[in-house]
């Protein structure tokens, strides 16, 4: 290359000039991300997060899961809204503007929610378990879904697929939310904590006072059965005297002091006893 044909230092070439026909070529992209910019990932393990992750598995094709679980890595979401009956979110894609997401949930009537209620209350652990995180599947059917079928993924993308990368984003995040916050799943429908807990207590305070009665009872008893008035029948007329005459001959010398000794005890007894039949 002549030093005619070498650019200048701080001239434009033109391959530093903006060529609309470039647009839509591909370019692999080089640049590492900065620090912080990707979102810490985290496990999901609740029931809540995994019924959650089971619907969007089995209405999402793969790829789009994919491309949905990175976006949620790499911090696309902006923002995740739980409200009653649905989900929603913002993500950042390859508009200017951010994409909105929003998951809805099949309708509960106030008789549905008020017997999901009832079933956490009853359980002994059922306080406990709602702490955790750990709801039973019967009351997750009502308080998020059955199915993947109850529920419905809308994005304001151009993707027409019932269930794009940013729905995915969106869900994966939420199922986070869903983890760190397990009361969040009551404001999914509206349902207020502090009425939960109020019944969940009541529930308990019940069955420890009827434990209290049941435990004074068995151990107080009832009423007692009259006691038995037996006839008053002298002990020595039940014993045998010749067991008592052969028990006293080994101190004896003879067997007539032997049978001497019985009757002196026999008359000893009528009469250390004779006092106490009568007072009775």
């Amino acid at each position: 290359m002549s030093p005619r044909d070498k650019p200048r230092r701080g001239h434009v070439t033109g391959a530093d000039n903006v060529i609309y026909a470039n647009f839509g070529r591909t370019t692999r992209v080089t640049e590492t991300p900065r620090p912080g910019d990707a979102r810490k990932k985290t496990a999901s393990v609740s029931p809540v997060a995994r019924r959650l992750g089971e619907g969007v598995a089995e209405l999402a094709e793969e790829g789009r899961r994919k491309r949905g679980r990175a976006y949620a890595d790499n911090g696309n979401v902006l923002s995740v809204v739980v409200d009653r009956d649905r989900i929603t979110g913002t993500v950042a894609g390859s508009q200017n503007d951010p994409f909105t997401v929003t998951v809805g949930l099949a309708y509960r009537s106030a008789e549905d929610l008020q017997e999901a209620i009832r079933v956490l209350a009853v359980d002994p652990r059922g306080i406990d378990a709602v702490r955790r995180g750990s709801i039973p599947d019967g009351v997750l059917d009502v308080l998020l879904c059955a199915d993947a079928g109850e529920l419905r993924f809308h994005c304001t993308c151009p993707d027409p697929t019932p269930v794009c990368k940013h729905s995915v984003a969106v869900a994966r995040v939420a199922s986070e939310k869903f983890d760190a916050g397990p009361h969040l799943l009551y404001a999914l429908r509206g349902v207020d904590p502090v009425s939960v807990q109020r019944s969940m207590s009541g529930a308990v305070a019940e069955r420890g006072e009827t434990a209290a009665v049941s435990s004074e009872e068995f151990w107080g008893g009832g009423q007692l059965p009259p006691l038995p008035d037996p006839a008053v029948a002298p002990l020595i007329d039940d014993t045998d005297p010749e067991k008592l005459a052969d028990a006293l001959f080994a101190a004896s010398y003879t067997r007539i002091e032997a049978r001497a000794g019985v009757a002196d005890i026999t008359e000893l007894y009528h009469h250390l006893t004779r006092g106490t039949r009568s007072s009775t």
